[in-house]
């Protein structure tokens, strides 16, 4: 029915209606939140309510209204495409808040997070009443979080294959020292090269329980069967939810999820896991927004109960937003691990830098560097020393949104440990094609 009213639209050219406010009613219903764009009715009480506080400084020019309305029905038609273009001319006329609001959407209906976000900041820059702030700021969580629909309930299931150089993340080096002496490894303890088959399921879950406070979940299921390698096969499972409030400000918010997961590898339970990590959000401005985050956690190794630990660390990010289309992030973390063995207690420290964007309307693209230190506490029984790694971690992704929900995405991962202990010293590099549904 909304679809023959949009056709009916486009081709009359009649006005909608308006309510108490002057606004089209689809605008009306974007503010309160209360249904899709162009079904529900608003009633005057919460609607004069939400009005109210909302003086914009210029109102749309005389011809708007109508060519809302063929932007409004792309964008419920999911031509979002046609959609952007329609929003573009209206802000060259006008520039209004909830063109910038649904420009946004359009933009995620695209999958180019970048530049609905910067949409969704300039929108939350002006005067709006507490319930479009807070369903704006929904709009910009989603961005953040590349995610395409607003739903209650989303799914994406992803599938496809990997080429691993190093599937048992064996030693570059043959010759190893073992309680002082020196050793050369069989070829069953150096790399393994195999081809894998992949496997993942997401389930994200968003609950409003008031205007700027709602409940997030996040259910994640991960399969890697190697060819040639089945002792390397890898389960998980892991799940976290909490809450997050939606703070005054542009964007800025609190996530304080806990969460819990379990690995298995070649079918046998490896280790579990339990954490809380609280988040704090705050925006700087249109392109700089900055993340402070804390982590305890405490993991458990059945089969080696040594290795079981309690842990905590601390880390602080920042994000800048370079020309609405490219994000350039980074980060430093610093931490401490406290295991039963203290052969396995280490601090660590670690950088992060990356860049992403969207080159063009349905492609993604990225790169990440990662360089992270670890000094383990005493030496292991066998080790003439205590441990100490840096590791250097590199990666990239190619990716492509397809109609119908489809992703296609190529990437590459190549990871560098150097150890002064030779058994530990490795170089992984990994590649991989997948095909991803959202639901």
């Amino acid at each position: 029915m909304s679809s023959l009213r949009c056709r009916a639209t486009a081709a009359t050219g009649v006005r909608p209606r308006t309510g108490a406010c002057g606004l089209p009613v689809w605008v009306i219903h974007l503010i309160l939140g209360l249904a899709p764009l162009g079904v529900a009715q608003a009633s005057d009480s919460p609607l004069a309510q939400a009005c109210a506080p909302w003086k914009p400084q210029e109102t749309p020019a005389p011809t708007t209204p109508s060519a809302a309305r063929l932007a409004e029905c792309a964008l419920q038609e999911r031509r979002y495409e046609e959609a952007a273009q329609r929003y573009q001319a209206l802000l060259a006329e006008n520039d209004h808040p909830i063109f910038h609001a649904e420009l946004g959407r359009a933009y995620l209906g695209l999958q180019d997070f970048e530049r609905a976000r910067i949409e969704f900041l300039q929108a939350l820059a002006t005067n709006l009443p507490p319930q479009a702030r807070a369903l704006l700021q929904m709009f910009l969580q989603m961005s953040e979080q590349q995610r395409t629909q607003a739903k209650s309930w989303m799914a994406t299931l992803s599938w496809g294959l990997m080429h691993d150089s190093n599937s048992n993340q064996g030693p570059r080096s043959d010759q190893v020292e073992l309680f002082g002496l020196p050793f050369t490894l069989n070829a069953d303890g150096l790399p393994r090269a195999s081809p894998a088959g992949l496997a993942n399921l997401s389930v994200v879950h968003n609950a409003t329980l008031q205007t700027d406070w709602l409940w997030q979940s996040n259910l994640n299921g991960a399969l890697t069967r190697y060819s040639r390698n089945h002792a390397m096969d890898l389960g998980n499972v892991a799940l976290d939810t909490g809450p997050r409030w939606a703070l005054p400000g542009q964007g800025n918010s609190i996530y304080v999820p806990v969460g819990y997961s379990r690995t298995e590898l070649d079918g046998q339970h490896y280790v579990d896991a339990s954490t809380i990590t609280p988040q704090w959000v705050r925006q700087l401005g249109l392109s700089d927004q900055a993340l402070v985050s804390v982590m305890l956690a405490r993991s458990r190794y059945p089969q080696n109960d040594a290795r079981s630990a309690v842990g905590r660390s601390a880390s602080l990010g920042w994000r800048h937003l370079i020309a609405g289309r490219w994000t350039l992030e980074g980060s430093v973390r610093q931490g401490q691990e406290d295991a039963r063995d203290s052969a396995y207690s280490h601090q660590l420290r670690g950088v992060t830098l990356g860049l992403s964007g969207s080159p063009a309307e349905g492609w993604r693209v990225g790169g990440q560097l990662g360089w992270a230190q670890y000094r383990y506490r005493d030496a292991e029984v066998w080790a003439s020393a205590a441990r100490r790694d840096v590791r250097v971690n590199a990666g990239w992704q190619l990716a492509r949104a397809f109609p119908g929900g489809y992703y296609l995405s190529l990437s590459g991962t190549l990871a560098r440990t150097q150890s002064n202990l030779a058994l530990y010293s490795s170089l992984r590099r990994q590649t991989q094609a997948t095909v991803s549904k959202t639901f």
